[in-house]
């Protein structure tokens, strides 16, 4: 623990004589928080727990105001090469996971790399690391671990991650999908049955599936989080046509080239 630097709290010496002592606050006290890291010399990680507690005056669902205030978290860590890492909890929302953390998409976008760490919905005591955004490079393979104690004294006991060897191949996605109550996993899996079926004889127009879907009794949210589960991306495939849902590895058409080639005369 020598080597963790703990800031909870500031003096604020506004008013020099009445200084208050305060939350520390990321939009008022960059300039603590830079002062740490070069009293400190060494310090390589930067973790903000949860990162919304140190955020007050910011709205934390307005893309300006979020992305000003990690501009400048970013120049700093720039400055000092200290990495920086946010946490915060996912939203009540039924999205894929990218669309799950909480506030603005800003936080999304500013980051490397996007983190989901969540219970396996078989093994409860297995908690798995999975990426949601990486622009560092492919990585769509993930980790898991297990929380095991471990006793340090006659009377302190903590806990420390044991990483599992395995490589995890379930995506973010599917794995908080694992999660829905059991109607909305079975309304989910009906979705991705639907659209193996009806895009394995060809790609569709997004408004036909749509008719399709709800015709026989499946909503198009369920539809919408089996698409994002089967990585299904629409295209629109000239401009005046409309937009359509390929499986894939499908190549989408190209309207300049060879109508004989096109995967929607296949």
């Amino acid at each position: 623990m020598t080597n963790v630097i703990s800031i909870k709290t500031v003096e604020d010496m506004s008013q020099p004589e009445r200084p208050i002592v305060r939350r520390f606050n990321l939009q008022r006290d960059m300039h603590v928080l830079e002062a740490a890291i070069v009293e400190h010399a060494g310090v390589s990680l930067l973790l903000i727990d949860p990162i919304s507690e140190y955020m007050q005056g910011v709205d934390s669902h307005s893309n300006a105001q979020v992305r000003e205030l990690l501009a400048s978290l970013s120049d700093i860590a720039e400055r000092h090469g200290v990495a920086v890492v946010a946490i915060t909890h996912p939203n009540k929302g039924s999205g894929s996971a990218i669309d799950r953390v909480t506030g603005s998409g800003a936080f999304v976008a500013a980051a490397r790399a996007v983190y989901l760490v969540c219970r396996d919905r078989d093994d409860p005591e297995l908690r798995l690391f999975l990426p949601v955004k990486m622009n560092m490079g492919k990585d769509s393979l993930g980790l898991s671990f297990r929380i095991e104690e471990v006793e340090l004294s006659v009377d302190i006991n903590a806990p420390r991650l044991v990483w599992q060897p395995d490589i995890v191949a379930i995506s973010a996605d599917e794995a908080l999908a694992a999660h829905l109550n059991p109607s909305a996993r079975q309304a989910v899996d009906e979705a991705k049955a639907f659209l193996q079926e009806a895009l394995g004889q060809g790609p569709q127009l997004t408004k036909d599936l749509k008719a399709d879907a709800t015709g026989m009794g499946i909503s198009w949210a369920s539809v919408r989080r089996a698409q994002k589960l089967l990585n299904i991306k629409p295209a629109k495939v000239d401009f005046q046509g409309g937009w359509m849902w390929f499986m894939p590895g499908v190549e989408v058409f190209d309207p300049d080239e060879d109508v004989q080639n096109s995967p929607l005369q296949n």
